[in-house]
């Protein structure tokens, strides 16, 4: 199964070959690239972060527990009497998946995606890592970096006593840097709670770029949802939600078309 399609790709695939035409694919994950040959019969298109929704559901109370925990910590006393199953039951959640390049705001109303409601924003945490690099190679020149990755990593481990006053000038960059960028999330974040209306039931916060800004992000939201609970995913389940997604939506299809028709014989580029 394939579960993510570059930008373009997609368009591709739909618009210009039919069903069944092979395609060479090189995955450059790796230091040397690795090429296969696909076969697409069926391309579904799902919305970017909705389909983490259904990784939350499928994870079911375990982690529901650990949200209402995690909840509870930051405001003693919160949804009292609601229960991990009770989490797991709802219908009606707003989505915040903050992402590299992108923060979307995939809705659910009534257990279906509400496409109406949900919204993209062009900014994620790659946007103020960028914004911080900027900065730096202005104002500071000891502070290079070749990338965004190497920034982030450099900002994710604890530094070396050598190291601890050039990452607190790189974290001070960010810092206010991710402050703009939480301050447009927001901004859509409530634009986005307007449009689903009041039968909101959760909000839940995801995705890779969630983690570095939770201490930012994750206060300005519980202020901006009112009494709606504003549910942050821990960083080991966060940044694989959409992935686990996905395949749980590719397997349901793939069993639904199994059942349908059996699958054709010595067609080994079959997927």
């Amino acid at each position: 199964m394939v579960t993510h399609i570059l930008p373009g790709g997609l368009r591709y695939l739909t618009r210009s070959q039919p069903p069944g035409e092979v395609h060479l694919v090189t995955i450059k994950n790796f230091s040397t690239p690795v090429s296969v040959r696909l076969r697409f019969t069926d391309v579904q298109v799902m919305a970017e972060g909705a389909s983490a929704q259904f990784a939350i559901t499928d994870k079911g109370e375990p982690l529901a527990a650990l949200l209402l925990a995690d909840l509870r910590s930051r405001e003693p006393g919160a949804l009292e009497g609601v229960t991990a199953a009770d989490l797991v039951a709802v219908e009606n959640t707003v989505g915040v998946d903050v992402g590299e390049g992108t923060t979307n705001f995939p809705c659910f109303s009534a257990g279906r995606f509400n496409a109406e409601a949900s919204a993209t924003l062009n900014s994620g945490y790659g946007t103020a890592l960028v914004n911080a690099m900027e900065r730096m190679s202005e104002s500071d020149r000891t502070l290079a970096f070749s990338s965004r990755k190497q920034l982030a990593d450099f900002l994710a481990h604890e530094p070396s006593p050598l190291q601890r006053g050039r990452w607190d000038r790189a974290q001070g960059y960010v810092t206010e840097e991710s402050r703009y960028l939480v301050s447009d999330i927001v901004s859509s974040f409530t634009d986005v709670l307007a449009q689903a209306g009041a039968t909101t039931e959760a909000v839940y916060v995801y995705g890779g770029g969630a983690g570095p800004i939770k201490e930012l992000l994750h206060p300005a939201l519980l202020a901006a949802a009112g009494d709606i609970p504003v549910l942050y995913l821990d960083s080991r389940y966060s940044r694989h939600l959409n992935r686990e997604g996905l395949y749980l939506m590719a397997s349901a299809l793939q069993r639904a078309a199994t059942k349908k028709s059996s699958p054709r014989k010595n067609d080994p580029v079959a997927a």
